[in-house]
């Protein structure tokens, strides 16, 4: 939503040509020049979770993919993120009870951690920045076929082993394309593994080519004194 800050705009060059069917950045990229964060009388973050529904609802009966992105609360201000919690819930609520998920795979993740407060100089910090919120749900009807049961076995094995977001690309890979063989462990020596098959349980940073600044699997020692002590 910050198009400044945008994924494919941040330090590049964005696209020459729209990308996809809809592409909401001249929007938002116009909106900013207020520094508000409403569109008219209504929240952005609202318009954001609105549109999102209106897309699953128009494209209901054809496949579709929707990537949205925004950061308008969360990214200067640690605290005002809290303001679309029940905003958010209660989108996916409705978008679930109505049906409008029943064969849809849904994501909700994080890019990163908070960096511009205190809180980063903590050891919680330090964690939050490198380990940020990632959360998948598969619909119940994929769930209970054969395939999506030996995937989603996969899935809850794989929580508690080291995965990165590159393998996010070899989970959507998965998803066009079933593979047959849903048991045998994935070679550790590639950067991006599936989530829907097994992972080797003692990955290392450098086999996921996470370099040693932003592994949380090391024991960490501090020679300036924490953030707490000081």
């Amino acid at each position: 939503m910050l198009y400044l800050l945008g994924t494919f705009t941040y330090r590049l060059k964005g696209f020459r040509n729209q990308p996809t069917d809809h592409y909401l950045r001249t929007i938002f990229k116009e909106h900013e020049k207020t520094k508000g964060n409403c569109l008219g009388s209504e929240p952005l973050h609202k318009s954001w979770f609105r549109y999102a529904r209106e897309f699953m609802q128009v494209y209901k009966d054809m496949p579709r993919f929707l990537l949205m992105h925004q950061s308008l609360l969360s990214h200067d201000d640690i605290n005002l993120v809290e303001v679309e919690d029940e905003d958010l819930a209660g989108t996916l609520l409705a978008m679930h009870e109505s049906g409008e998920l029943d064969d849809a795979l849904v994501i909700v993740m994080a890019d990163h951690g908070h960096r511009f407060a205190e809180l980063r100089e903590t050891h919680q910090g330090m964690l939050e920045e490198r380990l940020p919120f990632f959360a998948i749900s598969l619909p119940a009807k994929f769930r209970k076929s054969e395939q999506g049961r030996q995937m989603y076995a996969n899935l809850l094995s794989n929580r508690d082993r080291l995965t990165t977001p590159f393998d996010i690309h070899a989970t959507l890979w998965d998803i066009l394309h079933v593979p047959e063989d849903l048991s045998s462990v994935q070679d550790a020596s590639k950067r991006s593994l599936s989530l829907f098959r097994p992972i080797p349980e003692h990955r290392t940073c450098t086999q996921a080519g996470i370099s040693a600044h932003w592994c949380t699997c090391l024991n960490w020692e501090d020679d300036m004194g924490t953030f707490e002590g000081r």
